[in-house]
């Protein structure tokens, strides 16, 4: 409450401001993988081959399975004619895009290994070595390398497999990532070489695929201001939003990001998302909670202004020096870039106990030097925006704000008078 004190010689009067109102009135690599073709580079300065002329396998296959946590690829294949002894094996893998991030993790080296075994002509195990480390890993292309230096008299040997085990629980993945078209693509090719180039075509290497369900997409935080859904998903994946008020859709763009409109909802609503691929095989749900925003106008509880001598000259008359600058703060919640309005206005006049009263006019807003306007008329005091944090701060200097502009003559000394100014906030300029 706002106090106010005029004196004259030994008579003064006071003014108390209070019960300050604040309302709330809201308005509304080089590695590519397709179809029939496959190209692949290693990191490496050396001169590079076609698979045709370093191959040890006649017909490369490739078997992958998910089981236990674990990833295996089981590369395998009848011994290429014409070959004899061999001094270095070289087992390619790669990997699908949706499984690369896994190669760019330390622990990796220790969540796999490779088995090699060979078998005789009759079909009985000649010998089974484990490979613990690859020698080249290209996370860009997803294509891991294994070496095996045992050396091979490929007279003897009928056919041969190489097996990659792959602990993915080991590397914190509990379950197979979702792809677009419901399937991870793996490829794989026993060489002479570490370095396969040029154009492979896919009878020249080992491939499988592991199916995969769609994972349903993931929605960002509803506000109950918020007209449009936005997430993340499968690029090229369409989005189904569900609300009380309708379905809505959208694609998954390029980068994995998705913006649909919608209107706004009420707080606590739930709202729930799924995504349909490119073949038509169709995600569980999500699901999320609408969000209560707040905005609010915190003021001051009163407005205290100085000692003035009763007279009859027009005097302005000023907050106490305690207060000079007069601040008011809004909270809102609602995010960054939403606009408000502040109003103030004086419904009743200056009073003592509801007897004697000051002009109705008396209290005015000041900004700039210029006189806004009385607040028995209603001011707009501020517009604005939220900016980056939820609480803006307005403040008025000495010379600003609310101020009295009055003629302090027929007035009662000693006698406090007080009245209570409305403050609105509305959530639109």
């Amino acid at each position: 409450m706002g106090q106010f004190r005029i004196n004259r010689t030994i008579q003064s009067f006071f003014i108390i401001i209070s019960a300050t109102i604040f309302i709330l009135t809201p308005t509304m690599t080089r590695f590519s993988i397709e179809k029939g073709q496959l190209t692949t580079e290693l990191e490496q300065p050396k001169a590079y081959a076609s698979l045709a002329d370093v191959t040890i396998l006649q017909i490369q296959h490739l078997d992958a399975s998910y089981e236990g946590g674990e990833l295996i690829l089981d590369l395998y294949g009848d011994k290429l004619l014409g070959l004899d002894l061999i001094e270095s094996q070289y087992f390619h893998y790669w990997l699908p895009p949706e499984l690369r991030s896994i190669l760019s993790n330390p622990g990796f080296n220790d969540a796999v290994n490779v088995v090699l075994t060979t078998y005789s002509l009759l079909g009985l195990e000649l010998d089974n070595q484990t490979i613990d480390n690859p020698i080249a890993i290209v996370p860009e292309t997803g294509q891991i390398v294994w070496e095996s230096t045992s050396v091979l008299n490929l007279s003897l040997i009928s056919r041969m497999s190489a097996k990659l085990t792959i602990d993915l629980a080991q590397l914190g993945i509990s379950v197979l990532p979702s792809s677009l078209d419901g399937k991870l693509e793996f490829y794989g090719a026993a060489a002479k070489s570490n370095v396969i180039t040029v154009n492979l075509i896919t009878d020249q290497v080992g491939y499988d695929e592991i199916s995969v369900p769609l994972s349903p997409p993931i929605i960002n935080p509803v506000k109950d201001v918020d007209n449009k859904i936005t997430g993340t998903g499968l690029a090229g994946a369409t989005v189904h939003i569900t609300t009380p008020t309708g379905t809505y859709q959208g694609v998954v763009s390029a980068d994995g990001t998705y913006s649909i409109n919608i209107p706004p909802q009420a707080a606590g609503t739930v709202i729930t998302a799924s995504q349909t691929d490119g073949v038509g095989n169709i995600s569980g749900t999500s699901t999320t909670t609408v969000i209560l925003t707040v905005l609010e106008l915190y003021v001051p509880p009163e407005i205290q202004f100085e000692n003035t001598l009763i007279g009859f000259k027009e005097v302005l008359i000023h907050r106490v020096q305690e207060i000079e600058n007069l601040s008011v703060t809004v909270h809102d919640t609602r995010g960054q870039g939403y606009r408000w309005t502040i109003k103030a206005k004086v419904e009743n006049p200056l009073t003592t106990d509801g007897l004697d009263a000051l002009p109705l006019d008396a209290l005015i807003f000041v900004n700039d030097g210029i006189e806004v306007g009385k607040l028995k008329d209603g001011v707009t005091v501020h517009q604005g925006e939220t900016g980056t944090t939820e609480d803006t701060p307005i403040t008025w200097g000495a010379d600003e704000g609310i101020l009295m502009k009055m003629t302090p003559s027929n007035v009662k000394s000693g006698i406090p008078y007080s009245t209570t100014i409305n403050w609105t906030l509305e959530n639109a300029p």
